[in-house]
């Protein structure tokens, strides 16, 4: 199916372009050519922007440069480059580092600067460069800027390198789901003992994903309930974040629970871990509703019980589900659980097995 509609939008693509160009052979010679002359003028002017562009991209990293060297950013009462550039110049922080950066190793390559200084070649390519160029081979790595795509010179340096291409890919996050991320980056830099990176991270959770099972998910996240007015917060590298009624409910399913309000506060768990080994092997350690073997948590069918009877296993997804009532469950009257989606029809995992119903006890 993905073949045939990008052959159909390929075919569509092609009828627009032989329309609009007989709709252009129709026009006057005159009509055609005031088109192109307009066309050139507005691409000249872009041109222009792009080079005025970067050219301010070369002076302002001559400036941060400078301001980092000289330490002049602590006069003004900031801790740090990146400090400064975000709350004063509105500039992210890593790329003002990066900058600085930049204008430090343009001091070894002169004529890349020159064609940096000029606007000729965009900050990001000029910093591809210098991972590769040396005073002898700049001139060549320049015009490979000039010729080739950021990612094209990105994947020729790397190789020139002897390195496997690298990569930059751009997400976006709610709240709560960034929070996940910076709290699970967190927990596996202070496992590993080092600074792995974002990337790294990101592409080890995916690994832990498909792990074998394990009795627990390797990451834990900390909440905070106010015992007066029952609001709920996590805390980020920004500050808090609010936690909604939901999240908390789930969270307080399977989970260690410490009340800071008693002088000596003890930890307590809402699952018993002899009522948890039961659980987990009553259930052969997979999700009760889909069979997965991958991040697994336990859901309270009754809230007010604790006992192995009113437990059951269920992976990440399908414990999200129960709790905002896309599924729920009947049980039988010998004991066993079946599980429909919420408007009573059965429902069927995406595997296509249907609703499983595991033996009680």
């Amino acid at each position: 199916m993905t073949v045939l509609a990008d052959l159909e939008n390929e075919l569509a693509r092609q009828r627009d372009g032989e329309r609009r160009a007989e709709s252009n052979s129709e026009q006057p010679g005159a009509q055609r050519d005031a088109r192109l002359d307009e066309a050139r003028k507005l691409d000249g002017k872009l041109r222009t922007l792009v080079r005025t562009a970067q050219q301010a991209e070369a002076e302002l990293a001559r400036a941060l440069r400078e301001m980092a060297d000289r330490g002049l950013y602590r006069y003004l009462g900031y801790p740090r480059i990146q400090a400064y550039a975000e709350a004063v110049l509105g500039i992210p922080g890593g790329k003002a580092k990066a900058l600085v950066e930049l204008a430090r190793k343009l001091d070894r390559l002169p004529r890349l600067r020159a064609a940096f200084e000029a606007g000729e070649i965009s900050w990001t390519k000029a910093r591809t460069v210098t991972r590769a160029a040396t005073p002898e081979t700049e001139e060549r790595w320049i015009g490979k800027a000039l010729e080739l795509t950021n990612r094209r010179l990105e994947i020729s340096v790397a190789q020139a390198n002897g390195e496997e291409p690298e990569f930059a890919v751009t997400m976006r996050f709610k709240a709560s789901e960034l929070a996940d991320l910076e709290e699970g980056v967190r927990r596996l830099r202070e496992e590993r003992s080092e600074a792995v990176a974002l990337g790294a991270a990101v592409a080890e959770f995916v690994r832990r994903a498909y792990a074998p099972p394990v009795s627990r998910p390797p990451v834990q996240i900390v909440i905070h309930e106010c015992p007066r007015c029952k609001e709920a917060t996590r805390e980020t590298r920004d500050g808090p974040i609010p936690v909604s009624p939901e999240e908390l409910a789930a969270a307080k399913e399977d989970a260690e629970i410490l009340d800071l309000r008693k002088e000596r506060p003890r930890r307590t768990k809402t699952i018993p871990p002899r009522v948890r080994a039961i659980v987990l092997a009553r259930d052969r350690n997979r999700c009760r509703i889909c069979g997965s073997t991958t991040w697994k948590q336990i859901h309270h069918l009754d809230p007010s019980r604790n006992d192995p009877d009113a437990l059951i296993l269920v992976c990440w997804t399908c414990h999200h589900k129960l709790i905002h009532g896309e599924y729920v469950f009947v049980r039988g009257s010998g004991g066993e659980l079946t599980f429909q989606l919420a408007d009573g029809s059965p429902l069927v995992p995406a595997g296509g097995e249907g609703s499983r119903a595991p033996p009680r006890g």
